[in-house]
Parts: C-alpha cells; sequence; structure tokens
C-alpha cells in the first residue's frame, strides 16, 4: 500500500507504510531541496480502561426521577421530593 502526501508546494510524494519520520524528512529534503522542520502531533489519544470506567460509572449509571427530574444515586429507590 502506498501512502501519498502533497507538500506545501504541491508536489506528490509517494510513502510506504513502513517509513520512518526520518525517511520521510530526507525525502523531502532531496525533492524540495530546502531544510525541514517537521512536527507530528496526533489527532487522537486512548483513554486508559480505568479512565472509562469511571465516566460510565459516573454518567450512564445515574437514575433520573421521573415526575421531577432530579438525579437520583445509585442506591435510590424514590426521590427525596414527594
Amino acid at each position: 500500500m502506498q501512502i501519498f502526501m502533497k507538500t506545501l508546494v504541491g508536489k506528490t510524494i509517494t510513502l510506504e507504510p513502513s517509513d520512518t519520520t526520518e525517511n520521510v524528512k530526507a525525502i523531502i529534503q532531496d525533492k524540495e531541496e530546502s531544510t525541514l522542520h517537521m512536527v507530528l502531533s496526533l489527532r487522537g489519544s486512548i483513554t486508559e480502561p480505568s479512565l472509562c470506567q469511571l465516566a460510565q460509572k459516573h454518567n450512564c449509571n445515574k437514575m433520573i426521577c421521573c415526575k421531577c427530574y432530579t438525579y437520583l444515586h445509585p442506591r435510590a429507590v424514590n426521590c427525596c421530593k414527594k
């Protein structure tokens, strides 16, 4: 599988998935004949499982009173407002 990357000037460079950032820098410097400063940022992140479980416990395990729409604690049977 090939990856096509367009440079700022508009030239298209063909990359392989196994290329490292150093290889990509070298390829671009050879094609563009200029120095390159590349900053990589990842768009997503992996959340730790403990944080996912905490968020689920906090957000999903809440009960809501059908009369006054207040949040009830997890062990509640009735709303305290009557």
